[in-house]
């Protein structure tokens, strides 16, 4: 098949309708050497660490599809092959039907990319003047760069800030501005890496609320790698975990999210009966529970509690002892449990239904 063959979709032209694939990935894999002088000097061959064994998925238009996997799986090197910044050593990569890398520019102004680095800012030009310039690199005339610019400052709640120098912006700032660059020349694949990494709860949250926006509103499709739970509940349709540069998920988010529903944790806070805080101790440690020292108001927490039957009998036993239950509150597992109880699995096929 010849690249004039293929679909195509034009600089500023709407993504297709919800559904359509706008990212195919397929049988990816890149690996790097490294040869230290000692190697050189013993004449060692050079060490080769694979870091994408075998990625192959599809993102569909509209949808938001959250990258997880543990440090090293493999997360930076997938984005970076995916916006044409390395090259894989093997595979293919769609963008919107257009081959990567071989459809060369004309594909990756199909991509737009912000990565948790902003010092591929200019710091000494305001934030107006930083998006005109990368407007520019797209191809836009001088016009059309400051209508685009204007366009993503209010998009992103940006504009009384608009021509500060970039180094006076706030971290929260900063992060927006990074995402109005990947939104600006309007394109149909969003790959962003851990936008929200630095911000605090309260930052995070309106940026989230500004990206499904904006989505919602344009009908991209976006890969958004995080480690952060509440951003999958929150933002994103879909989950993709790689470990050790190979997927081990794939699958729609409430399905991920019940893998971690059922290593739940929980935490009882009980008022003890009067007088009897030692009795009630020693009740908690016989139901193999971890007691913690009691509160201002001579409560306990009691952890340890591991699933919602076992939080049941632990509640009848600590009510018959008169004790008065004031909270339960749920932890969901910790990522790194939930990784390494799917590289146990060996994997999960999109299509397969989720193992009880």
């Amino acid at each position: 098949m010849k690249l004039h063959d293929l679909p195509q979709l034009a600089l500023g032209d709407a993504p297709p309708a919800g559904g359509s694939t706008l990212l195919r990935v397929r049988h990816v894999r890149k690996s790097y050497t490294s040869r230290s002088l000692g190697d050189v000097l013993r004449m060692r061959p050079a060490r080769v660490s694979p870091a994408l064994r075998d990625v192959s998925f599809e993102l569909q238009a509209g949808r938001v599809t959250a990258l997880l996997g543990p440090n090293g799986a493999g997360k930076t090197t997938l984005i970076n092959v995916l916006c044409d910044l390395c090259r894989a050593d093997g595979g293919e990569v769609f963008v919107a039907g257009l081959p990567i890398p071989e459809a060369g520019l004309a594909a990756r102004r199909l991509v737009g990319y912000a990565s948790t680095n902003d010092r591929s800012f200019h710091w000494r030009l305001s934030g107006r003047h930083n998006l005109e310039f990368f407007a520019s690199m797209q191809g836009f005339g001088r016009a059309r760069a400051r209508m685009l610019a204007d366009d993503m400052l209010r998009r992103f709640d940006l504009s009384t800030h608009a021509d500060q120098f970039f180094h006076s912006y706030s971290a929260g700032m900063k992060k927006r501005l990074g995402l109005a660059r990947a939104f600006l020349h309007e394109p149909p694949v969003l790959l962003l890496d851990e936008p929200t990494n630095g911000l605090d709860a309260r930052s995070t949250e309106e940026l989230l609320v500004m990206v499904r926006e904006q989505i919602d509103a344009s009908n991209k499709t976006v890969l958004w790698a995080t480690h952060r739970t509440e951003e999958i509940e929150r933002l994103c349709d879909d989950v993709i975990v790689l470990i050790d540069g190979l997927v081990h998920f794939n699958g729609p988010t409430e399905a991920f999210l019940d893998i971690s529903r059922r290593h739940m944790a929980f935490t009882v806070d009980v008022l003890a009966p009067a007088g009897d805080g030692a009795g009630f101790e020693a009740l908690a440690v016989e139901m193999g529970l971890r007691c913690g020292r009691p509160g201002p108001e001579g409560n306990f927490d009691i952890d340890g509690v591991g699933d919602e039957s076992h939080l049941s009998s632990v509640l009848v036993r600590l009510i018959g002892a008169g004790a008065r239950v004031r909270q339960v509150a749920r932890h969901a597992e910790p990522l790194h449990h939930v990784f390494s109880h799917l590289a146990s699995l060996g994997g999960i096929e999109p299509d397969r239904q989720v193992p009880r």
